[in-house]
């Protein structure tokens, strides 16, 4: 039923779907349902609102009782079409279920799966994965990964193949920590396909992840960063034991993936931690703006008290850093890397068939070929981010 059609009169009763609360930025909730997938975010004030909803009472009743549990806010001039106009905005959000028996929208099919792991079960597995953590910390100073770790095998193709197939994995086994997570406070997760600059990227999309504390979200987005310092853990313990020349660049690979969290101008899961922490919704936009307005003559005010302002002015010097990390990460380690393969591509490419060696010329001509397409698409990337 569209919402234009859908009357609501003052002895109208309502029914909602099962709401959830959770506290926002100062002054403000998270409200929503799992049924539905649909959260809001909304003045605190509005708590009394979803207590007498979900009493049963007509819409001239719960404008009724909000002007007298709160009449600085619902006054009694404007309580019932302030109250009418919420309602209106919970039913465009899918948050009512039925208005005098009528069924206004019906829930997604109800996800009946149960918790994959107990809380028990959980604290067994985040257990050894902070002490890997550690352990690869202290072992970075005599281990720390250089370009050339990149290079395992004279066969360029063969270091990229194996850059290619580890990544991929270590991704996946990122984003399934996010998915394990989530499953234990029942948050449904959904795997796709995003893209970052001229990178293809699988992420993990949380459409219910209001519905639980600040704690359990912050513990959702970080777990994959944690189970990639348990990764490199590991492989520091097999290079301890043998010093395998792929191992280092399987070290090489996860660190670089984790400089990538650091990308504060992207919204990364470091990003969306800090986002937690500081209670402010909008942060990433907001600090975009501030870095916008220092080149622009006409400022965009941001409504912002005094201390959310300090804290967006804080991580707009988070954007500024990440830009420097990337920065590096490109100069120090994508550069000399990309340098070596174009470089040590066209000499096996020259040496290939002057000595009609076919092995150097296919080894050679791939790896060029691949670098031909990559950076074709990060070329078309920029053009259309142009248009």
């Amino acid at each position: 039923m569209q919402v234009k059609n859908i009357k609501l009169e003052n002895n109208s009763k309502i029914k909602t779907f099962k709401l959830t609360i959770q506290e926002g930025r100062p002054g403000k909730i998270f409200v929503g349902s799992k049924e539905t997938n649909s959260y809001l975010i909304i003045d605190d004030y509005w708590k009394s609102f979803i207590d007498l909803l979900n009493k049963g009472l007509t819409v001239g009743k719960i404008s009724e009782e909000l002007t007298k549990k709160d009449p600085s806010n619902f006054d009694t001039v404007r309580s019932l079409s302030k109250t009418k106009m919420m309602l209106i905005y919970f039913i465009q959000n899918k948050l009512i279920k039925e208005i005098d028996g009528e069924v206004i929208y019906k829930s997604k099919e109800k996800d009946n799966l149960k918790d994959l792991i107990s809380k028990t079960l959980f604290l067994v597995i985040i257990t050894p994965i902070i002490i890997f953590a550690a352990i690869s910390i202290i072992a970075l100073p005599r281990f720390f990964p250089k370009p050339n770790d990149f290079f395992w095998s004279n066969y360029y193709s063969l270091c990229i193949l194996s850059s290619f197939i580890f990544t991929w994995v270590a991704a996946f086994m990122h984003e399934v920590a996010h998915l394990i997570i989530a499953r234990a406070y029942k948050v449904k997760g959904k795997l796709r396909l995003s893209h970052r600059l001229n990178y293809l990227v699988v992420e993990t999309y949380f459409p219910n992840i209001y519905s639980i504390p600040k704690g359990p979200r912050i513990l959702i987005y970080i777990s994959g960063m944690i189970t990639d310092m348990a990764l490199i853990s590991i492989l520091y313990w097999i290079t301890f034991l043998h010093n395998f020349p792929l191992v280092r660049q399987f070290i090489l690979l996860e660190w670089l993936s984790i400089l990538w969290q650091f990308f504060f101008f992207m919204k990364t899961d470091m990003y969306f931690v800090i986002k937690e922490f500081v209670g402010i919704e909008n942060l990433y936009r907001y600090a975009n703006l501030k870095i916008i307005n220092l080149f622009k003559l006409k400022k965009t005010k941001l409504m912002l008290s005094k201390e959310e302002d300090t804290k967006v002015n804080i991580y707009t010097v988070f954007v500024l850093a990440g830009t420097a990390v990337a920065l590096f990460r490109y100069g120090f380690y994508h550069l000399p890397i990309l340098i070596t393969l174009i470089i040590g591509s066209i000499y096996k490419i020259l040496v290939g068939a002057a000595s009609g060696n076919k092995i150097l010329l296919l080894d050679g001509g791939v790896v060029l070929l691949v670098e031909v397409i990559l950076n074709l698409l990060l070329l078309f990337t920029f053009l259309k981010r142009r248009r």
